[in-house]
């Protein structure tokens, strides 16, 4: 896109989440997601979009995964999907405390919402 169309249009990389990687598609893409995977994936796009749920360590302690840390290293955005205030939002207790996690503490850099009203301050 950027070298036969000239574009300078901001590109995103979709990661698959876990769980559907397994339902739709067979094929391993785990290099993606470690920080060689994320590093060469830095040469031919802006940001990543993976599933919000691959942007902080599973457990009781919120804090950034590594995916997050490889990504903010090698200068990518971060454009995680998708929010919806009416799925499971384990381990928030509401839909405003997740945005909060994700935009005030992780400052990601936009997301993608089935939801705009509810995101929109």
């Amino acid at each position: 896109i950027r070298v036969q169309l000239k574009s300078d249009l901001k590109l995103v990389g979709l990661l698959s989440d876990e769980n559907h990687r397994s339902i739709y598609n067979k094929n391993d893409f785990s290099y993606w997601t470690s920080e060689i995977g994320i590093e060469d994936m830095s040469t031919f796009v802006d940001g990543i979009g993976p599933h919000y749920s691959d942007l902080y360590e599973q457990g009781t302690t919120l804090k950034p995964s590594k995916l997050f840390n490889d990504a903010r290293k090698h200068n990518l955005f971060i454009h995680p999907y998708t929010f919806r205030s009416d799925a499971n939002l384990q381990p928030f207790a509401t839909f405003d405390v997740m945005l909060e996690f994700y935009i005030d503490k992780l400052k990601v850099d936009g997301l993608f919402t089935d939801h705009p009203d509810k995101v929109v301050r």
